[in-house]
């Protein structure tokens, strides 16, 4: 039997090249599992399965260089702390082109300054070999070692050949991974034509609500994971649709935007797109941004729940104005919004934005049409009803003779329709002319004391005839104005007539000018049939009155409060009105900047 003596010359290289060998091979049937990942993070985990079968290492990582912010990071380790595998550091390229060897990291100057992050990690002596990933020094794997060790000449040869190899199989997995995102770039840019394609024939119809509902509906999942559509309303965003590709989520969304409605007073997010009318692209939503918006735990648990990766805002914009926001969102990992997706959401919702604009268009034409046909039979009633009333007496009086009383009833009457009609006519021209631009005020120092009193008294046989009762109050002291004094009159007979019309008999009105020190209010508040609620916003407009049919009780063309208040506002003052609802009367208040008294 045959002894070998350890210590015979040449059994340490026969070892060490017998190790070699041995890793080599290793090395060898290693390199087609390597290269056959396609994936980068698979061929990465590769890399280090495969060097800690080739190696003594204690340790591995793979470096990469982000070259836009110039900074290094780990992308895939073994046996590392999280505290060391967390590190970031500056730098632009890989400083050697050959395996940098540390056998003993605390004589190693070139890594002096890392030497107190590798006494933290326990780490003694290192290898790091470069990885020209497609000709490019941006990668390292580097070998760790927590005992001191010397690599040896095959250590370092079997460390350059993994090196290489795994430099190959970086590069295959990134020219597979460029050519596949290409692919799906294309796909997705073909799926974007087809969309807008299809999509196109939906922005004619003036539904503008089933429009964007079919929008949300199309979107998923051929552009986004979710969609959602909000229209501002009353100062309010007011969610109209929700499309997921799962549609047990879209009750989840619904509860989620009920239970936590947006603040449109923030400065990110819808309220921020709402603000600006631009745009908001999140092409990586991370938890801190997560954390940063939630308002509570649970809060934050419920935007985790939402799996948001990517989002795009985008506001729905015409004429100068945001009538609402559409919302798309990636929830599968991976998937990120680009400015290129960025530019088709803007593309589309232009083109809702514009259907809406359309749609309220033709709406509001339409209500436009409605009341000044309602307009039109009001005043044809109105002007017809006073004449009707003078021709009827005065056809009985010519056709015989009456007593006195008959006779003076009979005046009194035709000069009661004679004066409605005069009215009416002088509401229509008074109309068309602050229309047109044609009326002119003049502006004069005036006692509006002086002139509400003498309406009071020209008022006062009026609301005797109705059985109403008329209460003034009005100071001893002058409260000077700047006005028109026809104007001024012409608006506090308009609401004083309307108190009385609209009050029943036995009822009361009051009139009451109130001073302050730097305006003069004017009030007239009656408890007659007061005003809708839905009613009160729209009391001062044009044409529109609480009932519009010809045969409501109350006469009138509806003018005589638009009127009042275009008048008012041209003089410098202000026009409102409150009612608690029908039934329980109204006030209507006159505001005039006071001109102090220079006497």
């Amino acid at each position: 039997m045959t002894t070998i003596n350890p210590d015979a010359p040449g059994t340490e290289a026969v070892a060490e090249s017998a190790q070699l060998r041995a890793r080599l091979m290793a090395l060898t049937s290693g390199a087609e599992r390597l290269l056959s990942a396609v994936r980068t993070g698979s061929v990465r985990a590769a890399i280090c399965d495969l060097a800690r079968q080739v190696s003594d290492a204690d340790a591995l990582a793979i470096w990469i260089l982000n070259p836009a912010v110039g900074e290094w990071r780990i992308v895939h380790s073994v046996g590392l702390s999280d505290s060391f595998a967390g590190q970031r550091l500056k730098g632009t390229s890989v400083p050697f082109a050959a395996p940098l060897v540390a056998h003993d990291l605390d004589a190693t100057p070139t890594l002096e300054h890392r030497r107190a992050e590798y006494r933290a990690e326990g780490i003694r002596s290192l290898v790091s070999v470069p990885l020209p990933v497609n000709g490019e020094r941006g990668a390292t794997l580097v070998l760790y070692y927590r005992t001191m060790h010397r690599i040896s000449e095959s250590e370092l040869q079997v460390a350059i050949a993994l090196g290489h190899l795994a430099a190959a199989a970086m590069g295959h997995a990134e020219s597979f991974e460029e050519e596949r995102r290409l692919r799906n770039d294309a796909q997705r840019q073909a799926a974007r034509l087809t969309f807008l394609a299809d999509s196109s024939s939906l922005f004619t119809s003036l539904d503008y609500e089933t429009t964007l509902r079919q929008v949300a509906q199309m979107s998923v999942p051929l552009l986004s994971d979710w969609c959602a559509v909000d229209i501002l309303a009353d100062g309010k965003l007011q969610r109209l649709a929700t499309a997921h590709v799962d549609p047990a989520k879209v009750e989840f969304a619904e509860q989620f935007i009920a239970r936590y409605p947006p603040d449109l007073s923030e400065d990110a997010g819808l309220g921020r797109v709402l603000r600006t009318g631009e745009p908001l692209l999140l092409a990586e939503v991370t938890d801190e941004m997560l954390a940063a918006g939630a308002r509570d735990a649970e809060h934050l648990a419920s935007l985790r729940a939402l799996s948001l990766q990517s989002v795009i805002m985008a506001p729905l914009n015409a004429r100068g104005r945001t009538l609402g926001i559409i919302t798309w969102v990636s929830s599968t990992p991976g998937r990120s919004f680009s400015e290129t997706d960025l530019a088709l959401f803007m593309d589309l919702s232009g083109r809702a934005a514009l259907a809406i604009d359309n749609a309220q268009l033709y709406e509001a034409a339409q209500r436009a049409n409605q009341v000044k046909d309602e307009f039109l039979a009001v005043v044809s009633h109105e002007l017809r009803t006073p004449l009707n009333t003078i021709l009827g007496w005065s056809t009985m009086l010519l056709g015989a003779d009456y007593g006195a009383v008959t006779l003076r009833k009979a005046l009194q009457t035709i000069e009661r329709n004679a004066r409605t009609q005069a009215q009416l006519v002088d509401d229509l021209l008074n109309f068309a002319r602050l229309g047109s631009g044609h009326i002119e005020l003049t502006r004069e120092s005036l006692d509006i004391c002086g002139t509400v009193a003498a309406l009071a008294v020209e008022s006062r046989p009026e609301a005797e005839r109705l059985q109403i009762a008329l209460d003034v109050a009005i100071p001893s002291a002058p409260c000077l104005i700047n006005g028109d004094p026809q104007r001024v009159r012409q608006v506090v007979s308009n609401l004083l007539s309307n108190a009385l019309k609209f009050t029943e008999a036995g009822g009361r009105v009051r009139l009451r000018v109130e001073p302050a020190p730097n305006h003069v209010d004017i009030v007239v508040s009656d408890t007659g049939i007061g005003i809708s609620p839905a009613f009160i916003p729209h009391v001062f407009e044009r044409f529109l009155q609480g009932d519009p049919s010809s045969t409501r009780r109350h006469g009138g063309l509806g003018l005589g409060l638009a009127i009042a208040k275009e008048f008012t506002e041209r003089m410098g003052g202000a026009i409102s009105a409150r009612s608690d609802g029908p039934g329980a009367g109204a006030t209507f208040v006159v505001t005039f900047p006071r001109v102090p008294s220079t006497g």
